[in-house]
Formats: C-alpha cells, sequence, structure tokens
C-alpha cells in the first residue's frame, strides 16, 4: 500500500523524446539534387521557348507546314519528371535514394530521363486513338496538295471519355502518312494541346501512369500481366 501511495504521490510526468538531429550527408544530397534539378529546369525552359520561336519563324518566312507536337511533348514530361524528382526530395520515405541520386548527375536526371519516354509513349498511345477510340480519318481537300487528316474517335478504346486529345495531321495527295507527316502531327484544337501537354506532365510526373496503362492494354490483349507492374 506504501508503494502504490507513494507511486501515486508522485505523478512522475513523462519525458519527451529528444529531436533527432538531423543527417548532415542527406541535407547536402537534397541540396545537390535540388539545385541540379533547378539548373535543368531553367535550361529546359529556355530551350523550349528557343524551340518554339526559331521554329514558329521558320514556319511563316517559308510558309510550311506548323511544327507538331512531339518535341513539345516530350518537354513537358521532361519538365514532370522533374518536378517529380523535386516532390520526392521533401519525402522521408526517398531518403536514401536522394542520397544515391546525389552521387552523380547520372543517377539524379535518370529519372527525368525516365518522365520523357513516358510522354513519348503517351503521345504514341494518344495519337493512335487506342485509348479513348480507333481512329477514322477524314481528309477533306486543303491547298498546296495537302489533305487535312483528322481522327475522331469511336467507342472501341480502353475508356469512353473526352479527357484525351484529338489529332490531325497532313497526309499526301495520296493519303498517306509519312514520317515527315508524323513528326509534324498535332492536336486539332486548342483544348486538345491543353489536354495532351497536361498527360504528357502527368507521364513525366507519375512512373505509374504510363505503366498502368501499359497493364491495362495487356490485358485486354488476353496477355497475363505481371501484377507487380500493374501501376497500382
Amino acid at each position: 500500500m506504501a508503494k502504490k501511495a507513494a507511486a501515486g504521490g508522485a505523478n512522475p510526468q513523462r519525458k519527451q523524446a529528444a529531436p533527432v538531429p538531423p543527417d548532415p550527408d542527406l541535407t547536402r544530397a537534397k541540396k545537390i539534387v535540388t539545385r541540379r534539378i533547378f539548373i535543368f529546369q531553367i535550361a529546359l525552359g529556355i530551350a523550349m521557348t528557343a524551340f518554339i520561336v526559331i521554329a514558329s519563324s521558320v514556319a511563316g518566312e517559308y510558309d510550311s507546314d506548323p511544327i507538331g507536337f512531339f518535341w513539345p511533348a516530350i518537354g513537358a514530361g521532361l519538365f514532370g519528371g522533374s518536378m517529380g524528382v523535386t516532390r520526392r526530395v521533401s519525402l522521408p520515405a526517398y531518403s536514401q535514394r536522394i542520397k544515391m541520386m546525389s552521387k552523380s548527375r547520372i543517377g539524379t536526371f535518370m529519372p527525368v530521363l525516365y518522365g520523357g519516354l513516358m510522354a513519348g509513349v503517351a503521345f504514341i498511345m494518344f495519337s493512335s486513338g487506342i485509348l479513348a477510340g480507333s481512329v477514322s480519318a477524314s481528309k477533306p481537300e486543303s491547298a498546296g496538295g495537302k489533305t487535312s487528316v483528322q481522327s475522331t474517335t469511336e467507342d472501341s478504346g480502353m475508356f469512353t471519355t473526352n479527357l484525351f486529345p484529338v489529332f490531325s495531321a497532313e497526309a499526301d495527295a495520296d493519303g498517306r502518312v509519312t514520317i515527315r507527316e508524323w513528326l509534324t502531327i498535332r492536336p486539332a484544337s486548342i483544348p486538345d494541346i491543353g489536354k495532351l501537354m497536361l498527360w504528357c506532365f502527368i507521364a513525366g510526373w507519375s512512373e505509374r501512369f504510363i505503366i498502368g496503362l501499359l497493364a491495362g492494354l495487356e490485358r485486354r490483349a488476353g496477355a497475363p500481366a505481371d501484377p507487380q507492374d500493374d501501376g497500382v
């Protein structure tokens, strides 16, 4: 009884745990990765601006076809990938990965390049109509012996939605689409441009976005997909 009374009368306060000191190696790694990504984003912005200005001026001077959106889409994916790396810097779960990325420039920019690659895959998927439906081309005659080809979607894709961009391209007089015409492919309208750039940014930002779509296509084709690669 005396022990219980003494324990009850003492009423000791619970000691607070001492704050964990920051890891100097992790702090230095975060600074290195953040500085590299920041410089890359500035360089990418300058390069994309110069590309658009030069391509637009050349197209206006020589009255050539408008520039396509393949390379701007890649740029959006690269920017999305760089923003994804910036987000991971502040997440404790990526601490060891950030340390490894800071040891080499290749390790730092590999996720960014991967984001650009995924944006290219997204561009191909959107332009093919495989996500929102099959592509049917309408070919009204236009000036210069070219034919305007607009892709319209039918309810045969993975999704029934208007969230994905619709494309238009220039074909030759015989209705054929060559590599040159494919490189100049572009969205059919301004809203479609916004959709394309946003989805390509998301493809670079999220590593699982395109992986999940590819896994869905694999299941639709009847092939067994790896459950570890379904993007979930």
